[in-house]
């Protein structure tokens, strides 16, 4: 079942243009987006899209690293969210840094 809001767009074409958006973001092959948020904004006529994917940290923004502790050389992933405005038109006007709180 196609669930909209609405509008013309699909909770399946949000998830597909927060993917491509994810895709240029994140440095991991099998990022895991995921779709947190979603609600349609009537008077602007906009979705605004909360997602989360995975993200490796590199030794330089690795906070353990950066505090000299010795850790293995396993993978730190971090899982980022960002929010998003996409219009009816399927074009991204802005993506956010998020914070629940």
């Amino acid at each position: 079942m196609v669930m909209t809001m609405e509008n013309k767009l699909s909770f399946e074409k949000l998830i597909e243009i927060s993917k491509n958006v994810a895709r240029k973001l994140t440095n991991v092959p099998e990022f895991d987006l995921r779709l947190e948020q979603a609600e349609y904004d009537k008077k602007n006529q906009v979705w605004d899209i909360v997602v989360s994917f995975l993200y490796e940290e590199n030794e330089k923004s690795n906070i353990a690293s950066f505090l000299g502790v010795e850790t293995d050389n396993t993978l730190q992933l971090t899982r980022i969210y960002k929010k998003l405005k996409i219009n009816d038109s399927e074009e991204v006007l802005g993506y956010y840094f998020y914070d629940g709180n």
